[in-house]
């Protein structure tokens, strides 16, 4: 649970910091004052990288690419009660996992010589990294990409 919007790869905690999957956002918003043919827009603001939007139930389209905006002509009530999947990119992960130990053996290119005995039998590393992958694409010391719900998340 965040307090605010923020970039997670700002946040201390190594587990939010690198993570690379997808989080909900939830509230609820009022909407007074309509008048019968006015239009309502979600604006999300920075979003990285993909979102999810469910308005009272209607799920929209993802939005994939700037600008993270709805129409939300269509939500009527006075009540909107929002929830925001938002999904980043695995880069984040991989570079948090590149500062533990190998946990596989690789050749000279950086390709996995032989699948280790703890992935063929579904078991986590033992050395706490969180994935694996056939090659190392990322280097502990890269740069991370900013993740999540940023906002400022308006109605417009």
């Amino acid at each position: 649970s965040l307090p605010e919007l923020v970039d997670w790869t700002t946040l201390d905690d190594p587990d939010l910091k690198y993570f690379s999957g997808a989080a909900t956002y939830r509230t609820v918003a009022a909407l007074r004052g309509l008048e019968k043919d006015e239009r309502v827009f979600l604006d999300l603001g920075e979003v990285k990288n993909f979102a999810v939007v469910t308005v009272n139930g209607t799920t929209y389209p993802v939005l994939w690419r700037p600008p993270y905006r709805l129409d939300l002509s269509d939500q009527r009530g006075t009540r909107l009660k929002l929830r925001i999947r938002v999904a980043n990119c695995w880069p984040n992960r991989l570079i948090g996992d590149a500062a533990k130990p190998l946990d596989r053996e690789l050749n000279a290119a950086g390709d996995v010589v032989r699948v280790p005995g703890w992935v063929k039998e579904g078991k986590p590393s033992p050395t706490g990294r969180q994935t694996f992958t056939f090659h190392d694409h990322w280097r502990a010391d890269e740069p991370l990409r900013p993740a999540g719900l940023m906002g400022p998340v308006v109605l417009r």
